[in-house]
């Protein structure tokens, strides 16, 4: 009898012990699956091979999507093909986790926590909300009124938890710190200025490469970012001022800086180097950016301090 005791003490202990939900979230997420209640029932409808394609079209609307949520209460990531950049909160009482992004726009996201397990979490969000993180409005009141007026069906998404550690070699190609070449500037920036943006994209560029070239991560697209680098199967080049996508030219404060900003990467570019041998595109790509971003720190004396 006190044996039985004893283990039931022992088993109350243990459940007593597991972590809060709001403290379990505090990961890196990486979306794997997305159910939603009206595509299960058009592709049923039609016939089980249906179904299952209308799965795999509905997947691509979340694959390789990912959401941070850190400990300092920054929310980063990427979702619905945009980096997204904000803070977040979890309420535990209603289950439900709020982001409230900064970047691209303002917008506030609910998500209802419906269940944190082991290495997978589960969290439903009516679709039009995370639609506008792509299309986005500017005037939340029209926001809310919209998602009280919308059917509220809600998506299912699955994430799994990314274990992923960085250091100077790998560093995190989400982070804010590497993501900082996004920020439009309010005035126009001095040379310094704006060779510290053009060496932050060169390093964010480097960063993605040295992310996916680690064949145990979990797949990374190229959708989410946009820039004057030209990356290619065999090797690493730069736009024609003509051919530079605008979303780039944007981040500058007007044509003028972009021009100059484009300028100071060019002068990169036009260095001498010699193309690295490597085992595929995506290692090359890591080992020239590297060699690039050396080179940058030749020409304009930038780069990390030394003690």
């Amino acid at each position: 009898m006190k044996n039985h005791l004893l283990l039931a003490a022992i088993v109350v202990m243990l459940c007593g012990c597991e972590a809060p939900i709001g403290e379990k979230i505090q990961q890196r997420w990486v979306f794997t699956e997305l159910e939603t209640p009206y595509s299960e029932a058009l592709g049923k409808a039609i016939s089980q091979e249906a179904y299952e394609a209308t799965k795999l079209d509905m997947k691509q609307l979340v694959r390789g999507n990912r959401l941070v949520l850190a400990d300092s209460g920054r929310a980063f990531g990427v979702l619905m093909g945009e980096y997204v950049l904000g803070n977040w909160k979890f309420n535990s009482f209603s289950n439900e986790l709020v982001t409230r992004l900064q970047y691209p726009k303002n917008l506030k996201l609910r998500w209802l926590v419906k269940e944190s397990k082991g290495k997978k979490l589960t969290l439903q969000i009516i679709p039009t909300q995370l639609q506008k993180v792509r299309t986005g409005h500017a005037d939340s009141t029209q926001l809310e009124l919209e998602d009280a007026l919308a059917d509220k069906q809600y998506w299912s998404i699955t994430a799994e938890k990314e274990d992923a550690e960085f250091d100077a070699e790998n560093p995190d190609p989400w982070s804010p710190a590497l993501n900082a070449w996004r920020a439009k500037p309010t005035a126009p920036e001095n040379t310094k200025q704006l060779e510290a943006r053009m060496r932050n994209h060169l390093e964010f560029m480097y960063s993605f490469f040295a992310f996916a070239s680690n064949p145990e991560r979990y797949w990374v697209s190229q959708d989410w970012f946009f820039s004057a680098i030209k990356p290619g199967s065999n090797g690493i080049g730069i736009y024609s001022p003509k051919r530079v996508p605008a979303q780039w030219q944007a981040v500058f404060y007007d044509s003028a800086q972009a021009a100059q900003g484009y300028a100071i990467l060019r002068k990169v570019f036009d260095a001498d180097i010699k193309v690295p041998e490597a085992d595929n595109g995506v290692e090359m790509n890591k080992k020239l950016l590297r060699m690039l971003l050396t080179e940058f720190d030749r020409l304009y004396g930038t780069g990390p301090k030394k003690d």
